[in-house]
């Protein structure tokens, strides 16, 4: 995912923000004379896998992934691949409760799996499941799950569509309040560590309220978008405030999001 070399071994730039940067860096390399400074000013919230996590609410605006078709991105970075991590969840799983849910987890083996469980029961959950090895510790990759609703479940990393599965899950009744999360998955009792809690960092999280086509999923993943110019395009966190206790949708469409103990990165290499 490295962009053009420097121009003149020390003018950044080449006409477009990363998903990964805070500026028109250009490439990824530290020490070649031009990132450094932009990359001094790249942040991403960081979470300990022991409690931390994000709670994005139940804004009107997002409930069309109980009824619709949807995509999910954002730019994780696993400090660890230990058991199993939630990364993005709404639901439990829990037979006594609703057992209704959408949960992206990934693997020890570096798995990446994709999960809508709806009212069609859990005989027609959908499961999407990457190879192993798809994501890597202490690297960062590009995570793009969507929901074409009634057709297929996609899980794409770095741009590439790794793994598929047929949706008959059906639309998703909640009767009782369950948040979209990060870094984490509750039961019915509200325990958050059920789903193991996630240990890295993470940035720009975007929310589309259609399915992406695979050559959008490759090209948008390393642009900066213009949400009124994006069909679609409903909800983006960069997770860029470097301080403070919310992250902010700079749409303005939905609430900032709850920070719960994860903390900030300032200067983050990408």
């Amino acid at each position: 995912q490295d962009g053009p070399e420097c121009v003149d071994g020390a003018m950044c730039g080449d006409g477009i923000t990363a998903g990964w940067e805070e500026c028109d860096d250009a490439n990824q390399a530290d020490g070649d004379d031009c990132s450094a400074a932009c990359h001094s000013t790249c942040t991403a919230l960081h979470f300990d896998g022991e409690n931390d996590h994000v709670d994005l609410g139940e804004p009107d605006v997002l409930e069309f992934l109980l009824t619709s078709s949807f995509s999910i991105e954002f730019w994780l970075r696993q400090d660890t691949l230990t058991d199993t991590q939630a990364i993005l969840s709404r639901g439990d799983l829990e037979l006594a409760s609703q057992n209704k849910n959408i949960v992206i987890r990934t693997w020890a083996d570096g798995k990446v799996r994709f999960q809508v469980r709806g009212d069609a029961g859990q005989d027609k959950q959908a499961r999407a499941l990457t190879p192993a090895g798809v994501i890597g510790a202490g690297a960062w990759h590009h995570i793009h799950v969507q929901r074409e609703l009634g057709v297929a479940l996609r899980v794409f990393v770095d741009g590439q569509l790794e793994a598929t599965t047929t949706d008959g899950a059906g639309a998703i009744t909640f009767t009782a309040p369950r948040p979209l999360r990060l870094g984490t998955l509750e039961n019915h009792h509200g325990d958050l560590a059920f789903g193991g809690f996630f240990h890295g960092s993470m940035k720009l999280l975007r929310i589309w309220n259609r399915a992406l086509s695979a050559e959008e999923v490759a090209t948008k993943q390393l642009q900066t978008l213009v949400p009124s110019e994006e069909e679609g395009l409903v909800a983006v966190f960069p997770m860029s405030e470097a301080a403070g206790t919310t992250i902010a949708d700079t749409t303005g469409a939905t609430p900032s999001g709850q920070v719960h103990g994860a903390d900030w990165q300032v200067g983050l290499p990408m």
